[in-house]
């Protein structure tokens, strides 16, 4: 059991990274993840548990557009699709974190935050 406030952790919930093992996306996540996963922060909200932990200014891009699928998928414009490489479920909060250090969190009130954390 990962904490009781986890109630999933999937990499590559969509299987769209068929030619990774599941480690390597792991590690490309990098820490984020752990912060994620910290039962020290369990009793805040996963937006201001992430703000404390990175200790960088984490600014929300959601306001720039873009559109998100109930599957992860994250739509931008001309841009391709962005899968998901990892998802947490954490208390009643989402997690996603994509290539290029993108994480999106939906949060307990439905708003959605979107920023970058590299």
């Amino acid at each position: 059991m990962l904490h009781e406030f986890i109630s999933e952790l999937v990499v590559d919930p969509l299987e769209k990274y068929d030619g990774f093992d599941k480690e390597r996306i792991v590690q490309s996540c990098g820490i984020i993840p752990m912060w994620v996963c910290n039962p020290e922060f369990m009793g805040i909200s996963l937006v201001d548990s992430l703000k404390t932990q990175y200790q960088f200014p984490m600014n929300n891009y959601w306001n720039l557009g873009g559109t998100l699928d109930p599957d992860g998928t994250f739509n931008f414009t001309d841009d391709p699709p962005s899968y998901p490489l990892m998802k947490i479920i954490r208390g009643n909060e989402i997690f996603y974190m994509y290539e290029y250090a993108q994480v999106i969190i939906i949060q307990e009130n439905g708003k959605i935050y979107k920023s970058r954390m590299d």
